[in-house]
């Protein structure tokens, strides 16, 4: 299914909040679905389960499709996290939460039982993703603008490549500190140094979705979003429309159209898969609209559902015309 063609507004729309667990939700900071087989009687049946990190219980929610409350998990005190992904292999159903503030990459299996912590000289990992035609885990590692893929199978690194190489250059050209004599030539590498660090303080990725040869990265700051192909710019998009204003999470469909949710302005964009943009979709209003700050995570359930959560509810909707 093409979510961009057949999504031109949301219906049947299905609210989880505080009402449906033994606690309140007031910090979901990211969202994924995890694909899993239940034993009921003599078969295993195929289903869906929610997956859901609040940074101020430092939990982990697992939900059924209806949002009913089946396990909570405690987190370390410390954890800040802003992704969530999962993969459905033969070998295992597993769940990846990007530990921001401890500078670590934690796997679950499908019942939340923690297994490995992965690492790789990481500081901020922030947006993570599954690409299941590389067979890779892939995150992006907001304070040092890096791309680090992982191989799915051993959990080790693989590669990395930098983003915004040009676009730090080009900043660079444009921000002088002050305190810097550029009639110095002594001081022409510390000038350089400089200029860099206080260009980079305009840039922060956030969200990432990648497919096969593509990494898709959402510049939070800038309002931006970036296509790199084999880890190299392909496309930068919303820079002459300004289109985002908070550009968070990114999902994909099967034919690649695009969809990015945004923070401040409560909506989903749509684009097809060459990056044009198609439409724009509000975040209906709740009971807790004015408590509610923005779209925190986004993920789907296969092509036909969408889930994403605001700080304090979960939204389930179909993509139909």
């Amino acid at each position: 299914m093409d979510f961009s063609r057949q999504c031109r507004r949301f219906i049947n729309y299905q609210i989880f909040n505080h009402e449906n667990f033994t606690k309140n939700l007031n910090n979901i900071s990211a969202i994924c679905v995890l694909k899993c087989n239940i034993k009921t009687s003599n078969q295993l049946v195929s289903t869906h389960r929610i997956v859901v990190v609040d940074n101020s219980e430092k939990s982990l929610f697992l939900l059924d499709e209806n949002g009913k409350l089946i396990k909570e998990v405690h987190l370390a005190k410390n954890l800040e996290s802003y992704g969530l992904c999962s993969t459905s292999k033969s070998s295992g159903n597993f769940v990846y939460l990007s530990d921001y503030s401890n500078h670590i990459i934690r796997k679950y299996d499908e019942n939340l039982k923690e297994l490995k912590q992965i690492s790789h000289d990481l500081s901020s990992p922030c947006g993570i993703s599954i690409n299941n035609e590389l067979n890779l885990l892939q995150v992006v590692d907001q304070n040092s603008y890096r791309v680090v893929s992982f191989d799915l199978k051993t959990d080790e690194f693989v590669s990395e490549f930098k983003l915004f190489q040009d676009d730090l250059e080009m900043a660079s050209k444009y921000s002088i500190p002050n305190q810097i004599d550029l009639s110095n030539q002594v001081n022409y590498e510390e000038y350089l140094e400089k200029t860099r660090k206080r260009a980079e303080l305009d840039f922060r990725p956030f969200g990432l979705i990648s497919k096969g040869e593509r990494i898709y990265v959402t510049d939070w700051q800038r309002g931006l979003l970036y296509i790199y192909k084999s880890g190299k710019l392909e496309k930068k998009i919303g820079e002459r429309a300004k289109m985002f204003t908070k550009p968070r999470d990114i999902q994909l469909d099967s034919l690649d159209s695009i969809l990015v949710s945004d923070f401040d302005s409560r909506s989903f964009y749509f684009m097809d898969n060459k990056g044009v943009f198609l439409f724009e979709s509000k975040l209906p209003k709740s009971k807790n609209s004015k408590n509610e700050k923005g779209i925190y995570g986004v993920d789907k359930i296969e092509n036909t559902k969408l889930v994403f959560a605001t700080n304090s509810s979960i939204y389930v909707c179909n993509l139909q015309a």
